[in-house]
């Protein structure tokens, strides 16, 4: 295993940043297995995860690949495209200059945009620096261009007093609320995701999978657990979802197999529904990257 792992290691180091199915190929190996060193390689924090992706798969690099990054923005999105080359050309950006798409399309663009969080004369500014711009040189232009003293805002007595009555409309609004019984469906449904979920825990210890983590993704439909598979190679780190759904289609497959490859695992996903048609013709064609199991 450590030796798959080393493996995996040198090939990112030498043609890095590469996606999963790159990488499964130059091991002679699958993408589920790739996908899982892959995840342990990052947890051990050898290698960096992009944020961009390319087909719904992220990059794995290794520190002294950031400038190559930049080659990777092709797969940027047309807004996040138009806020990188601003940030690119300009190396810093305030946030409170930015037309409300750029301020949405800059937080998307991770691997390239820098938060900075600045004070002068008690007031809190958000600045964006280009990624290969280090803080401190960022911070020089941070003062360049902010003015010394700032004019405190004059709030409008008008507004002030629109606020208010708006506040006091809402709290009488709370206080007519009545406190309702919960609705015999959400019953039910709490119900059933509770079974299913004591299935999936008995499943696991029954087949001697390691549970390391759950959390509810949504209430009375959808649940993560991160596991571990022994195997001839070692141990593996798989995604296991739990969907509550009476068909599962293909949609719900390539969603929770993006989940997969976003974190670097191979999936299995539970249900206590069937596959539809679309369903299993999606699983015969990804079978190597995620399995499903109903209940």
């Amino acid at each position: 295993m450590e030796d798959i792992r080393t493996r995996a290691l040198s090939c990112v180091e030498r043609f890095g940043p590469l996606i999963p199915i790159q990488i499964s190929k130059e091991l002679s190996t699958n993408l589920i297995f790739a996908g899982a060193i892959l995840s342990e390689l990052v947890s051990r924090k050898s290698i960096l995860i992009t944020n961009v992706k390319k087909g719904g798969s992220p990059f794995y690099y290794v520190r002294g690949q950031e400038e190559k990054l930049q080659n990777l923005s092709i797969n940027l999105g047309a807004r996040e495209k138009e806020i990188y080359n601003s940030i690119k050309d300009n190396l810093v950006l305030m946030d409170n200059d930015l037309e409300p798409w750029q301020r949405v399309a800059i937080r998307e663009i991770k691997d390239y945009a820098v938060k900075i969080d600045y004070s002068l004369n008690e007031i809190n500014y958000v600045f964006w620096r280009w990624y290969l711009l280090n803080e401190q040189n960022a911070i020089e232009l941070i003062k360049e261009g902010l003015p010394l003293e700032v004019e405190p805002k004059v709030e409008n007595k008008e507004e002030i007093l629109n606020e208010v009555l708006v506040n006091d409309d809402k709290e009488k609004i709370v206080e007519e609320v009545k406190i309702e019984e919960p609705k015999i469906e959400e019953v039910v449904e709490e119900k059933i995701e509770e079974n299913l979920n004591q299935k999936i825990l008995n499943y696991f210890k029954d087949s001697n999978i390691k549970l390391l983590g759950s959390h509810i993704v949504r209430k009375n439909s959808e649940t993560n657990y991160e596991i571990e598979i022994s195997s001839d190679i070692g141990a593996l780190k798989y995604l296991a979802k739990l969907k509550i759904k009476k068909l599962i289609n293909d949609k719900d497959l390539n969603n929770a197999l993006n989940e997969g490859i976003n974190l670097g695992m191979p999936v299995i996903l539970f249900s206590n529904g069937m596959l539809n048609k679309k369903g299993r013709e999606f699983l015969a064609k990804k079978s190597t990257y995620i399995m499903f199991k109903q209940f």
